[in-house]
């Protein structure tokens, strides 16, 4: 049975712990005025580049953190010498699963970009997301379409899916293409 795993977040032990499927929770806690404050799963924002952000405060002061990184600093440790990037395995900016990122240099990190198709120069964007759904209406992320940024909401709800049925035990994981495939049919259906 593969459960969600929690680990603290680096820099800030007993106040946040982030899990190996992403997610980023504040700890239960006694604010500066005394009171009792119950811990909760935060619910990120997507910056301007596509990434999940949260913040996090400390003796407050409220510091912003890409969550794909905070993962990577829990679950992998510290950035080795000359990898200082938290690259995603599979492209996908939103899948901050620990076992999709890795340390990489800005080399690997571009090598990546290039491989997933995810590769923009600034003239050109992206027409897929690295599952090969096309980045059109209706499959777009409605938060992340605010930025100026396209990411694929078939993959978003599978993520989202497949991470629930993993806090309930079960790994669907390998089942990802097969299931963003039907997602997609779905949000797309009727769409000429």
């Amino acid at each position: 049975m593969d459960l969600e795993t929690w680990k603290p977040v680096p820099g800030y032990e007993g106040q946040y712990e982030v899990s190996d499927i992403g997610r980023v929770r504040s700890l239960d806690r006694v604010d500066p005025r005394g009171q009792r404050r119950k811990g909760q799963v935060s619910r990120p924002g997507i910056d301007s580049r596509g990434y999940r952000v949260v913040a996090l405060s400390k003796n407050g002061v409220k510091t912003r953190f890409s969550v794909h990184r905070l993962v990577a600093l829990a679950f992998h440790g510290s950035a080795p010498e000359g990898k200082p990037n938290a690259c995603h395995k599979d492209g996908d900016s939103l899948n901050n699963c620990a076992e999709n990122l890795y340390w990489g240099s800005q080399f690997e990190n571009m090598q990546d970009r290039l491989r997933h198709g995810t590769y923009s120069n600034g003239t050109e964007t992206r027409t897929h997301c690295p599952r090969q759904h096309p980045l059109q209406a209706p499959n777009l992320v409605a938060s992340a379409a605010r930025n100026g940024y396209r990411a694929c909401r078939s993959c978003a709800q599978t993520r989202a899916h497949i991470q629930g049925a993993k806090r309930r035990g079960k790994d669907l994981s390998d089942q990802f293409q097969v299931i963003s495939d039907k997602k997609y049919a779905q949000i797309m259906g009727g769409v000429q």
